[in-house]
């Protein structure tokens, strides 16, 4: 899943990205609106030429997924591009499709996935890149004016990119999310730092599908939901300046995901209630963590919308 991309304010030859459903036979056409503007206005920034990832563009050159030994050991010409921990398009010749997460690769050799495909794959069966890529402007990116979130109650994205692309002659359009910003929201929490945190353990404790990364999907998934709350208050994420605060918020976050994992009515409503409660004395009222206010990052306590839950 791709989320809102942030743009550092000043950093030039930044790419944005986004994931076709396929792999784009072309791509006619790439724009940045003011997400409050039409598509009918004028784009705010020219982007450098668009293009399609290059690779990974392979085949299968021996039977994988469904039905093997080993269903995860994908078997391709070449794993050129390959990234472990992307996602890539497998399709047979039937038209059946799985998105393989990669886990590892073995170089030349074969890709193994993260998960079990669901379908069968032979050779000549393709795994490809969907990802369509373009280069921001650099002058956008120097403009001091075009920073997102001038107040910290800004918390939807300001900018949207419109993508036009071609697959099988017909014509597909897919919106992307960005922020042009100071400094990006983020997290900086390790599996080892979730283990330090949780006395009754967090490695040992991961079911099988979270070990071989070390929770870290859950990490990824647990600041998305702190992201949220945030946005829910009215707080724009990439506005807070307190990276210490929002950690503990993540880790907390891990730890109601993993009771809930294993099923544990009394532990999940405990670290449930513990989340909601940091979230409470953090982000209500007088919001405890700063937040800039302005384009230039300075920070200051601010109130955010009030929520109202049972």
């Amino acid at each position: 899943m791709i989320g809102r991309q942030e743009v550092l304010f000043g950093a030039t030859g930044t790419v944005v990205y986004a994931d076709a459903h396929r792999r784009p036979d072309s791509i006619t056409s790439v724009e940045v609106f003011e997400n409050a503007d039409g598509d009918d206005s004028t784009a705010e920034t020219a982007l450098g030429a668009a293009s399609i990832e290059s690779d990974p563009d392979t085949t299968f050159d021996a039977a994988s997924g469904a039905g093997q030994a080993d269903p995860k050991v994908l078997n391709v010409a070449a794993t050129t591009g390959a990234v472990v921990g992307r996602d890539y398009l497998a399709t047979n010749a039937l038209g059946e499709t799985d998105w393989v997460s990669v886990a590892g690769i073995t170089s030349g050799v074969s890709i193994r996935s993260r998960f079990d495909p669901v379908n069968a794959y032979a050779a000549s069966d393709t795994l490809q890149s969907t990802r369509m890529q373009a280069t921001i402007d650099a002058t956008f990116v120097a403009d001091e004016n075009n920073v997102s979130g001038l107040h910290a109650l800004s918390p939807a994205p300001r900018y949207r990119i419109r993508w036009v692309y071609v697959y099988n002659s017909e014509t597909f359009v897919l919106v992307t999310y960005l922020d042009l910003v100071r400094t990006a929201g983020e997290h900086t929490i390790t599996p080892i730092d979730v283990e330090n945190a949780t006395p009754q353990g967090f490695l040992d404790r991961l079911p099988a599908e979270q070990l071989e990364v070390q929770g870290r999907d859950w990490i990824a998934a647990a600041y998305r939901r702190v992201r949220h709350d945030m946005k829910a208050r009215g707080l724009a994420s990439q506005l807070a300046r307190d990276q210490e605060s929002v950690n503990e918020l993540v880790i907390q976050r891990v730890k109601v995901m993993l009771e809930r994992s294993h099923g544990n009515l009394e532990a999940l409503t405990f670290e449930n209630d513990e989340y909601q409660s940091m979230i409470q004395m953090h982000l209500a009222g007088e919001a405890k963590i700063p937040f800039a206010t302005d384009s230039g990052g300075a920070a200051v306590k601010v109130n955010s919308a009030p929520v109202f839950r049972r």
